[in-house]
């Protein structure tokens, strides 16, 4: 299946959206910079998200199709 935007015919790209929640922490060293060094591979582990149901043209931002439809 291709897909394509009915509102302005094209077939480069689409995009899903996603909305998350939460709250979490970052760590830093004393010179305040990110520690890079495996500290923070958590900080999203409490976050929520939600996905949406519906691909978007990335051209035009209309929405397309439900993903459920070309799965």
């Amino acid at each position: 299946m291709t897909i394509q935007c009915s509102n302005c015919g094209s077939e480069k790209s689409f995009y899903q959206k996603f909305s998350y929640y939460g709250s979490g922490i970052v760590h830093f060293d004393n010179t305040g910079s990110y520690l890079e060094d495996g500290s923070n591979s958590d900080m999203y582990v409490s976050a929520k998200h939600n996905e949406g149901e519906y691909l978007y043209c990335s051209v035009c931002n209309k929405r397309v199709i439900r993903i459920e439809e070309i799965n």
